[in-house]
């Protein structure tokens, strides 16, 4: 009875995982959601951690990918990206990858984001770097959940308007970099 009940499982799963290759489209839109837990942001006014401020961000992200074969996807994205306790905004464009690196779980897979926020007079300007680790979970064709968790840097560019100890308007340029992790959630189109 055990042994039927092994096999019956084995069946199922082996199964599922042949479905989600029969259900993957060569072209797939992703919407994501992105809580960004920050941990530490260095810069040349001062180095934050997260015990000096609760630092978080929010994003939403749009990408188009490619699957040039079952194990690796390619694609491009924009975001709205929303920083916490300086209150700034990026608009990043940047290229993706996404990588299944193995056999026994097709749908767990490896990705990366390398791209730049543009500057625009609501938007600060700067790079923007993700890694980490993610898992597909498609429903049909066309309409899956995506699940991701790694790493987030985001450079701050740009000039910063602030007052000094003689109560003067004084304008610096600004160069920091915020080192996150990324919690996502998403919808495969």
């Amino acid at each position: 009875m055990k042994k039927m009940f092994l096999l019956c499982l084995i069946f199922i799963s082996v199964s599922i995982s042949a479905q989600d290759n029969i259900l993957v489209s060569k072209f797939q839109i992703l919407l994501d959601y992105h809580y960004n837990l920050g941990l530490v942001e260095n810069g040349d006014l001062a180095k934050i951690t997260r015990s000096d401020f609760k630092m978080y961000g929010n994003s939403i992200h749009l990408s188009g990918l490619y699957n040039l074969n079952p194990k690796i996807a390619l694609g491009v994205g924009i975001g709205l990206d929303r920083y916490e306790n300086h209150g700034f905004n990026t608009l990043p464009i940047y290229l993706t990858a996404h990588y299944k690196p193995l056999y026994k779980l097709p749908s767990g897979y490896i990705f990366s984001n390398l791209g730049y926020g543009l500057d625009t007079s609501d938007f600060i300007p700067g790079a923007l770097f993700d890694i980490g680790i993610g898992y597909k979970k498609m429903f049909r064709k066309h309409f899956g959940l995506n699940f991701q968790l790694g790493y987030n840097l985001k450079q701050q560019k740009g000039n910063l308007g602030y007052i000094d100890e003689k109560q003067q308007i004084v304008h610096d340029k600004i160069n920091r970099y915020r080192h996150s992790l990324s919690f996502g959630i998403g919808l495969i189109f």
